[in-house]
C-alpha cells in the first residue's frame, strides 16, 4: 500500500515542468546579446584605439558615450535572455555570455591581460545570469523591472573590470603608455594655460613666439613696457571694441529688425581686422628695437627661461614653449613611476566607469522592462500560468 509520502513524490514527479523544446525565437533572444557586444567592444576599440590625435575633448568623450550606450543595451539584452532561460536552460545563459566575452578578443592586442579581460567577463556574465535565474525561479509574477537587479553589483563590477582590462592592454607597454600619459597631459594642460593667458593678455596666440609673447608683457625694472608702442596700439583697439560694441547697441535699439547675423558678422570682421594689426604693429616692432629695447627684451626672455628651467631662443611658439614647460614638469613626476602606470591608469579607469556607474546603471534598469514588452508583443516571450501542488506540514 501506498504511503501519502511515496504518492506526494509521485505527484511532484508528474506535475514537475519539464523544458519545452527550443524555438528559433529563443536563440535569436540568445544571439541578440552577442551581436549588441560585438558592437560595444567595436566602439571601445575605437574609443581607446583609433586614432584620437585630431579628435578634440569632446568628440572623445562622445566616443566614450556611445561605447557607454552599447554596454548598456547589452546588459539589458542579456539580462532578459538570462530571464527566459531560467535555471532549466542556464547553459544557454552561459553559451550566450561566453560568445559575448570572447567576442573582445578580435579587437584588442595579443596579451594574456586581453586574454584575463574575457574571463573576468565571463564570470560576470555567469555569476549574474544565475542569479537572474534564480530571481525569476521565486517570483509568483514575471516582473523584469525587478528581477534585473538580482546580482547584478556584482555582476556589474566583474564587467567593469574586465573593460578596464581592455583598457590596460590598450596601452601597450609601459614607455609606450608614458608617452601617451605625458601627450594627453600636456595637450590638456596647454589648452588650459592658452585658454588663461588669451584671458588674461590681450592679442596673446599661441601660435606667437616667445620674443612676441614677451613683447606684449615684458617690463623693465621700473615697471615700464619694453614695448610701449605694442601697449598704446592695444589700449586703441580695445577702446574701438568698446565704441563699436556701444554703436551695435544703439543700432538694435534703433532698428529692432535688424538681424544679429549681420551685426555680428560686422563684429568679427572688425575683430579680425584689429588682430591684423596687433600682429603687424607687433611684427614691425621687434624688427626695429633700439638697442635698449633689445637689450630689455633679451633680458626678459633670459629671466623667463631661467624661471621655468627650459631652453628657448625666442624664436619658438608659445605652444611649443609651454609643451616644453609641462614635459619638464611632468616627466618629474611619471618617470619615477614609469613601470607601475599601466596598472595605475587601468585602476583609475575602472575607479571613473564605477563612479559613474550610478547614472547609466538605471539606463540598464530601465531597458529591460522595454526590452522584454517588446520581444512579448513580438510573440518571442509568452507568459502562462501554471498551477503547482505543494506539500504542506501541519501538526
Amino acid at each position: 500500500m501506498a504511503t501519502p509520502s511515496s504518492l506526494a513524490q509521485k505527484m511532484t514527479k508528474s506535475t514537475a515542468p519539464t523544458p519545452s523544446p527550443l524555438t528559433w525565437k529563443f536563440v535569436v533572444m540568445g544571439v541578440v546579446p552577442v551581436v549588441s557586444s560585438v558592437l560595444l567592444w567595436w566602439t571601445l576599440h575605437i574609443a581607446l584605439l583609433g586614432p584620437n590625435d585630431a579628435l578634440t575633448t569632446v568628440e572623445r568623450l562622445m566616443q566614450y558615450s556611445v561605447s557607454l550606450i552599447f554596454f548598456c543595451i547589452t546588459l539589458a539584452l542579456f539580462g532578459v535572455f538570462a530571464m527566459a532561460a531560467g535555471r532549466r536552460r542556464w547553459w544557454a545563459s552561459l553559451v550566450s555570455g561566453a560568445l559575448s566575452s570572447i567576442t573582445l578578443l578580435p579587437f584588442f592586442p595579443w596579451r594574456w591581460a586581453t586574454l584575463a579581460a574575457a574571463l573576468i567577463t565571463l564570470c560576470g556574465y555567469a555569476l549574474w545570469s544565475w542569479n537572474v535565474a534564480g530571481d525569476v525561479a521565486i517570483r509568483r509574477k514575471f516582473q523584469p523591472h525587478y528581477t534585473i537587479h538580482a546580482g547584478f553589483g556584482t555582476g556589474l563590477i566583474l564587467l567593469l573590470v574586465g573593460v578596464s582590462m581592455c583598457y590596460y592592454t590598450s596601452l601597450g607597454q609601459k614607455d609606450a603608455s608614458a608617452a601617451t600619459f605625458r601627450e594627453n597631459l600636456i595637450s590638456s594642460g596647454r589648452e588650459g594655460i592658452d585658454s588663461v593667458l588669451a584671458n588674461q593678455v590681450e592679442g596673446y596666440r599661441g601660435e606667437m613666439t616667445l620674443d612676441e609673447f614677451l613683447g606684449l608683457v615684458a617690463t623693465d625694472k621700473l615697471g615700464e613696457f619694453v614695448l610701449p608702442q605694442v601697449t598704446e596700439t592695444l589700449d586703441n583697439d580695445r577702446a574701438k571694441q568698446e565704441a563699436y560694441r556701444k554703436l551695435q547697441t544703439e543700432l538694435r535699439k534703433l532698428n529692432p529688425s535688424l538681424p544679429a547675423t549681420q551685426t555680428n558678422a560686422m563684429g568679427a570682421e572688425l575683430d579680425k581686422q584689429l588682430e591684423a594689426e596687433r600682429q603687424a604693429l607687433l611684427q614691425a616692432t621687434l624688427a626695429k628695437l633700439s638697442d635698449v629695447q633689445r637689450q630689455l627684451l633679451d633680458e626678459a626672455r633670459h629671466e623667463f627661461v631661467q624661471t621655468f628651467r627650459i631652453q628657448a631662443a625666442g624664436t619658438e611658439t608659445m605652444d611649443a614653449v609651454i609643451d616644453k614647460i609641462l614635459l619638464r614638469n611632468i616627466s618629474t613626476y611619471v618617470d619615477p613611476y614609469e613601470d607601475f602606470l599601466p596598472p595605475l591608469l587601468a585602476l583609475s579607469f575602472f575607479f571613473v566607469i564605477e563612479l559613474i556607474s550610478i547614472i547609466y546603471r538605471y539606463i540598464i534598469f530601465a531597458l529591460a522592462p522595454l526590452i522584454a514588452w517588446v520581444y512579448q508583443k513580438m510573440g518571442a516571450l509568452r507568459l502562462r500560468v501554471v498551477q503547482a501542488d505543494v506539500e504542506e506540514v501541519v501538526v
